[in-house]
């Protein structure tokens, strides 16, 4: 039984190794719309609503956040509002 636990315990420590957690990569937000523009490059520009870690298109604004572009966005882990 002891041999059982032991290797249930070494199986979980392994996926934990394996799978590290995805990391937020630190981001450049602005505060107004315009300004990300030249520093996107061509990739659109999103509201970042940086407590619920969700994106808004153009037209569409959360609270708590800034101005960053859309693939930086998601780079770092958040996702697109569902309004």
């Amino acid at each position: 039984m002891r041999r059982i636990v032991l290797g249930v315990a070494a199986g979980v420590t392994g996926l934990c190794l394996v799978t590290p957690l995805r990391a937020a990569e630190p981001l450049d937000l602005f505060d107004r719309e315009a300004t990300p523009v030249q520093h996107c490059d061509g990739d659109g520009v999103v509201w970042l609503d940086v407590p619920e870690r969700t994106y808004w298109l153009k037209g569409q604004r959360g609270d708590g956040g800034g101005y960053t572009c859309r693939r930086d966005a998601i780079r770092s882990g958040n996702r697109a509002s569902r309004d």
